[in-house]
């Protein structure tokens, strides 16, 4: 639900866009050239039916989803298409980013264990409630907090935050999915000048912040969905 709400937000966001400036819609494609894409994306479009099939069917796990997907991406491209050269320097960059992460990930679980047994969840849980015992309170200052998005990756932030504010959140009688959903984090853009990307992409920060607001502050916009699926 947070997907569909962000994507409709800007889908609405990109519908004013392309009016503002004139953009008008391509006339539709003919049939042939639709079955023709069709076809050749068939066998890239069966790799998230593999991931969602064999996680929902209990063949794998996530962290096996990612293998199995990427030795049927590597079968795909190196012997379907023949675009991926088999011997190419993705494979040194996939392990350049591999140990990078890693390393990120090693070093942010020490740091959440340490503060697991300094007890600063239970600290910070009490200094929370001592300043406001008012659950959006809480959730604004969590907004605040994860601007760290702007500088630091998604994962080391999971990593050092969430072992502290999940325990808080929890006090605060936040539901883990509402407070799960209404974390946020921001991904990279590459190849633009500073300032033309500023200037492009601050307006779509509207929608995105309008859809945080929602989030944080009206769950049932989206806990219907988890409450009526799992009957909570």
């Amino acid at each position: 639900m947070p997907g569909v709400l962000t994507a409709v937000a800007l889908m609405v966001y990109g519908y004013f866009w392309a009016r503002k400036r004139g953009i008008h819609r391509d006339p539709p494609a003919p049939w042939a050239a639709r079955v023709t894409a069709a076809r050749g994306a068939t066998l890239p479009l069966m790799a998230p039916l593999i991931i969602l099939g064999g996680i929902f069917g209990g063949v794998f796990t996530p962290t096996e989803a990612a293998g199995v997907a990427a030795l049927y991406d590597l079968f795909v491209g190196g012997l379907v298409y023949r675009t991926l050269p088999v011997a190419g320097d993705f494979f040194r960059e996939a392990v350049t980013i591999s140990a990078v992460v890693g390393t990120v990930v090693a070093c942010s679980s020490l740091f959440s264990w340490v503060i697991a047994r300094e007890r600063v969840p239970q600290m910070l849980a009490d200094q929370l409630m001592a300043f406001s015992d008012q659950a959006w309170v809480f959730l604004t200052l969590t907004n605040i907090l994860l601007l760290l998005g702007c500088f630091m990756d998604a994962i080391p932030i999971l990593l050092l935050v969430a072992p502290v504010l999940l325990p808080a959140a929890a006090q605060f009688g936040i539901d883990p999915v509402h407070f799960g959903v209404a974390l946020f984090t921001v991904a990279k853009v590459g190849d633009i000048a500073l300032r033309n990307l500023i200037k492009e992409t601050m307006p779509m920060l509207v929608p995105l912040m309008l859809v945080l607001v929602v989030l944080t502050y009206v769950p049932p916009s989206f806990m219907w969905l988890p409450r009526w699926v799992y009957g909570k």
